[in-house]
Formats: structure tokens, sequence, C-alpha cells
């Protein structure tokens, strides 16, 4: 009888074991997939243009495509998609402001020919980062 509490107890604890290496590698592919996903399907800016909704809906519905998502793992997914979203439009909002009253500040320190040239020098490396300039060949100053 003692032999068969013990067998008992490791089962269950054998089982919890399981279970949370199997939420954890889910949790894994969840998150790989949404990045990979929202790294090669949509440009930023088009996605940015969409509400949290839609969002979650796009990333949703890709997910279920690729991963042949359940019904009740879609609703949970999505779920957890639109609250994600819904943060990261707040956190945005939040960094446009953040920047707006930088450069405000800038603005009144700086003299105009300075902060035109500041602007030229923003626009010149918003433009290398989005691959229209090849920051290798640019000469350096």
């Amino acid at each position: 009888m003692l032999g068969t509490i013990v067998n008992i107890k490791l089962n269950k604890t054998l089982k919890l074991t399981i279970m949370k290496k199997t939420l954890f590698t889910l949790f894994t592919v969840v998150i790989t997939s949404v990045c990979t996903m929202a790294q090669n399907s949509t440009p930023h800016n088009e996605m940015d243009k969409k509400s949290p909704e839609e969002r979650a809906e796009k990333i949703t519905k890709k997910m279920t495509k690729e991963l042949v998502l359940t019904t009740e793992q879609q609703t949970k997914v999505k779920a957890l998609l639109l609250k994600h979203e819904q943060e990261r439009q707040e956190r945005m909002k939040e960094e446009k402001i953040r920047r707006e009253k930088m450069d405000a500040d800038l603005k009144a320190i700086l003299t105009p020919d300075q902060y035109n040239k500041l602007e030229t020098m923003k626009e010149e490396k918003k433009q290398q980062h989005h691959g229209k300039g090849n920051p290798q060949n640019t000469p350096q100053k």
C-alpha cells in the first residue's frame, strides 16, 4: 500500500513536470511565431495603421493556419495578443509624446541653423535605417 501511495505522488509530480515543460514549449513557440510573423508578414508602417484588434486577429489567423490551433487555443491566443497589442499601442503613444517634448526642448536650446542641421541628420539616419541608404558607402565627415 505504501508503494502505491508513493507511486501516485510520483505520477502527480511527473505529470506536473510534463505539463510545465509542455506549457513552456508552447509559450516559446507562440512567442517565436509571433516575432517571426511580425517580421515577415507585413511592413511595420502598414501594421501600425491597424487597430490592436485587427493586429491581434491577423496574427491569430496566421498562427491558426501555421500551428493548427484549436478553437479554445485561438480564443486564448487572441486574448493574449490583444492585451499585448493594446499595451504596445499605449507605449508607442507615450514614446511619441516623450520624443515631441524632447524635440521642443532641443528647438528651444539650439539656433535655427543647428536645429535644421539636426533634422537633416535625423532624416539621413532614418533613411539608412530603413534601407534607403547604405551606411557603409556613406563618406565619413
